[in-house]
């Protein structure tokens, strides 16, 4: 786990050196396809070497650039100029975006740092931003690793000392309060606070599907289930196996599951 972020400045460079590490094979690969050509100095071995020397240039130098082409596909130029700021900030507030750089990078949940983890929690910033995105990655961790109780934990607090409360937490905690503590009015008036724009979405439809079962409205769940699968095959979600474990329960009416992922979040 050599990539994985830490917050110390020396797990930072040595993540700062495992990304710059693509763009330079490329600029290597690229020194030692023209020694060859050069080496050889025939047509066919400039023609071969040479062209593939100008294209590792050409491959290593464009991903330097700092670019994003989509919610998770950054340049590498874009990861190190992130990485190098990131050292400017101070310690402490460094700990949301480590967070946020493991989500963001695809690292499992159940690999993310301990010690991270527990200065996250422990970590009692001014900025209202950084604590959104640190409640939003430790919930992200938590349903990740099952553990439904920090999560809700974690939303509670952002509930209660939140200036702007995200719509993400919001609905993570409609769904944590139904499925733990049964409180579906609770559940049904955080869902009705949210932004229109938001109730429309996967995650609405799969909380309101965990509510209204909790609540014993089961045709009402199962068709909060087919809004959430129609999401779905439009591809505007990317639901998980525990997605498909908490619907599969509610259509055939058995006992809900108790352990989630985060699913998709938007």
């Amino acid at each position: 786990m050599f990539a994985t972020p830490r917050p110390s400045n020396v797990r930072q460079y040595g993540y700062g050196l495992f990304i710059f590490g693509g763009p330079l094979a490329n600029l290597l690969s690229g020194c030692l396809a023209l020694a060859i050509a050069s080496a050889f100095d025939t047509p066919l071995s400039s023609a071969m070497f040479g062209g593939f020397a100008v294209a590792s240039f050409v491959v290593g130098i464009g991903n330097l650039v700092p670019f994003s082409t989509g919610k998770r596909r950054h340049s590498d130029g874009a990861k190190l100029l992130t990485n190098f700021l990131s050292w400017f900030q101070p310690s402490p507030a460094r700990q949301p975006l480590w967070l946020y750089s493991l989500g963001r990078e695809g690292v499992d949940p159940e690999d993310w740092d301990k010690r991270l983890i527990d200065e996250a929690e422990d970590w009692e910033g001014t900025e209202s931003s950084q604590k959104l995105l640190r409640d939003a990655m430790l919930v992200a961790h938590y349903f990740g690793v099952g553990d439904v109780l920090r999560a809700r934990a974690v939303t509670e607090r952002h509930m209660r000392t939140a200036n702007k409360q995200s719509p993400y937490l919001m609905l993570s905690h409609a769904f944590l309060i139904a499925l733990l503590d049964h409180d579906v009015d609770g559940a049904y008036e955080i869902l009705n606070a949210l932004p229109e724009d938001r109730k429309d979405t996967f995650a609405y439809w799969r909380a309101m599907a965990a509510v209204r079962s909790v609540a014993g409205d089961q045709a009402g769940a199962r068709d909060a289930v087919a809004r959430a699968r129609a999401l779905k095959d439009r591809d505007e979600a990317q639901p998980d196996a525990d997605d498909d474990a908490l619907f599969f329960a509610i259509e055939h009416e058995t006992p809900l599951p108790k352990s989630f992922s985060r699913g998709d979040t938007r």
